[in-house]
């Protein structure tokens, strides 16, 4: 959800890439719907693998309730955020959605401090 939002909100300013430490095997059903619901298509992605070497590189990684910390690559970076959000697997739309809206504001409130230059 979070790299879907980058990408529709950030106009190019920001560059996102997801990754799990476990990905699922597949984008939950209740993701792809909560987020069709504000217009946004994530049908076509895929639980992906932590790509460390890109998190290396990145000027920022954004965590989101790792849970296994020495497996998260907060270590690589200079700069990490933490955003310990619930996990909504296995969860009902309700509980989806109030954690979408919530990365949302969070994404939102990145990309102003990208264009603020204070992050």
């Amino acid at each position: 959800m979070a790299e879907a939002f980058v990408k529709h909100l950030a106009q190019g300013l920001l560059e996102a890439r997801s990754g799990g430490t476990k990905p699922a095997p597949k984008v939950s059903r209740n993701a792809i719907a909560v987020m069709k619901e504000l217009g946004l298509d994530i049908s076509d992605q895929f639980p992906k693998q932590l790509d460390f070497e890109y998190a290396r590189n990145a000027d920022l990684v954004v965590i989101m309730g790792c849970g296994a910390e020495r497996m998260c690559p907060a270590w690589l970076v200079s700069k990490s955020e933490n955003w310990a959000l619930d996990d909504p697997r296995e969860q009902d739309l309700p509980l989806y959605r109030k954690i979408r809206d919530e990365i949302k504001r969070r994404v939102e409130e990145l990309i102003a401090r990208v264009e603020k230059n204070d992050f």
